[in-house]
């Protein structure tokens, strides 16, 4: 197994092809930032975080 691609000291955690749900997560990013996705930057990534933490804490429907 070949070590983690590293992008400014951000280890990818695989070394392969997207699948297709990052394709889809790519796509949505795309898709509410009109094809203008920004950098991010750490506040926004520890907001999105909590907010995915959080729906992963919410109970099931």
């Amino acid at each position: 197994m070949s070590a983690p691609k590293r992008f400014d000291d951000f280890a990818a955690p695989q070394d392969g092809p997207l699948t297709k749900a990052e394709k889809g997560w790519v796509e949505l990013l795309r898709a509410i930032c009109y094809d203008g996705v920004p950098t991010p930057s750490l506040p926004v990534v520890q907001v999105l975080r909590e907010a995915l933490d959080a729906q992963r804490r919410s109970p099931r429907r």
